[in-house]
Parts: structure tokens; sequence; C-alpha cells
């Protein structure tokens, strides 16, 4: 019993080793089926020692005169070495099932060597084209560096000349260039003087057109000028009265609306309907007069 108690904690600590060595690392193809067969063997493996130390946790727990009996009954001991030759088919199994998977572990190391080598070689062969293309561009270059100097010196014969001939061209282009600045801004000047003349002509005749067809058309509709009572109602008001109706969200949507709309106040004689149209009247010259483009404000009493 003994004996098979060293065994077995000979046993666990050699395929622990086994087992965290081939087992936690993820593989593919054929060593993935080698693994999943090594793991299985030494699960068997390790039922076969759980139930040996089952039966010797038995054993050792019995009295004295119980483990000599045990010791001498035949059929205990032929329970223990079968057991132990449980043990040993198991471990058979696995030393068979780690030997293989390292094997095939062993060929993918070769395979991947050689695969280095082979790409080294191909490295080193490209390296020496390289070598060969850079004495090929390093001839070249010197070529045309000979050739370059060549016509440096060709270039240096001819530079005084070009740059006699190039600041001549200058001046003449830097003169001419004036002559037309001023030919421009004397036309630029004459044209602006016309046009302004030319619009305060046209405005001093459409303007005076307008107001005198505008009054026509302000007499036509009544005898009182708006503006004139426009002011008298001014005058009655309170300062910041009407405020409400500016911020009122119908007033709101009526001003910003790009349709065609009205906007009805209704209420009795003398509830204030006026002042509140002309608050509203100050309030649209104001934001007119804050517009870039041209903006159109009629009003009528």
């Amino acid at each position: 019993m003994l004996e098979g108690m060293e065994l077995v904690s000979h046993l666990i600590t050699q395929y622990l080793g086994i087992e965290q060595l081939y087992t936690w690392e993820i593989y593919t193809g054929e060593k993935s089926k080698l693994a999943n067969q090594l793991h299985h063997s030494l699960v068997g493996l390790y039922i076969g020692i759980l139930r040996y130390l089952t039966h010797s946790v038995k054993y050792f727990d019995s009295n004295k005169v119980k483990r000599l009996v045990r010791g001498l009954n035949p059929t205990s001991i032929e329970e223990v070495s079968e057991l132990l030759i449980g043990i040993n088919e198991h471990k058979k199994r696995v030393d068979s099932d780690a030997s293989h998977l390292n094997d095939a572990l062993t060929r993918d190391g070769i395979n991947v060597l050689q695969a280095g080598q082979e790409y080294m070689i191909m490295r080193q062969q490209r390296i020496i084209d390289a070598q060969y293309g850079m004495a090929d561009a390093q001839h070249s270059l010197m070529d045309g560096q000979t050739g370059l100097a060549e016509g440096q010196q060709e270039l240096k014969a001819h530079q005084i000349s070009l740059q006699e001939q190039a600041e001549y061209a200058t001046a003449k282009q830097e003169e001419q260039m004036r002559c037309l600045q001023e030919i421009f801004q004397e036309w630029q000047t004459s044209f602006h003087t016309m046009m302004n003349q030319v619009s305060e002509i046209y405005d001093m005749s459409v303007t005076a057109e307008v107001k005198q067809e505008t009054k026509e058309i302000s007499r036509w509709l009544s005898t009182i000028e708006p503006q004139t009572y426009h002011a008298v109602v001014q005058e009655g008001r309170l300062e910041s009265s009407g405020r409400w109706l500016l911020e009122h969200p119908d007033f709101q949507i009526w001003k910003k609306s790009t349709k065609s709309s009205i906007l009805w106040m209704h209420g009795l004689l003398g509830t204030g309907k006026t002042k509140l149209v002309s608050i509203a009247i100050d309030h649209l010259e104001a934001e007119s007069k804050n517009v870039f483009e041209t903006s159109r404000l009629a009003y009528f009493y």
C-alpha cells in the first residue's frame, strides 16, 4: 500500500506539469484533436488515482487489526493490484498521447523554421539585387553629374547676357504698367464722377415723382395725414405700455410669417386698440431701419 502511495504522489507531480505544458494552449486542426485526446487520457489517469486514494483512506482509517487482516486478505491485495494496473495503463495512454502531440508541435516548429530560413534567403537575394541596382544607379548618377557640370559651364557662358536682357525687359514692363495704371485711374475717376451725377439726377426726378404720387393717393384715401395722426396718438401713450402685445405669440408669428396675413385685434370702444396699433407701428418702423435691404412699411388710421 505504501509503495502505491509513493507511485501516486510521483504521478501527480509529474503529470501536473504535463497538463500545464500541453493542455492550456488553444490548438487548431490535428493538434486540437491530439490535445483533446491527451486531456481525456489525463482525466482517466486522475480518476484512477482518486479511486486508489479513496481505497487508501478507507484502509488507513481502520484500526491496526483490520489493516493487518486486510493486508493478509488475498481479495484486498488483488483490488489494490488492479487499481495500480489501471493507473499504469492510463499512464501509458497519457505518455503516448503527449508524445504524439509533442511530435506534431515539433513538426510545426520545423516547418516554421524552414519557412523562416526560406524567407531570410529571399530577403538576402533581394538585398543583393538592390545592391546591384544601387551600383547601376551610382554609375548613372556619375554620368548625370558629368553632364550637369558641362551644362553649368555653358549656362555660365550665357548667364550674363540673359540677365541683362531680363533686366531690360523688366524695366520696359514696369514702365508700361505704370502708364496703364495712370490711364485706368483717370478713367475710373471720370466714370465714378459721371455715375454719381447720373444717380443724383435720377434720384431727384424719381423722388419728386414718387412723393407727388404718394401725396395724391393719400389725399384720395383720406384728408387726414397718417403721420400727423400717428404723432397725436403717440403723445397720449404711457411709457413702456403695450409691451405685452409685442411679446404675444400671435404677434410674433404674424411678424415673422412670409405669407400675406392679417392680425386682427378687436375690442370695445375706448379699450386702447389705437394705442396698441401705434406701438406696433413704432416697433416695426424701428426694426425696418436695421434691415440691410430696403423694407417697405405702410400704415393708415
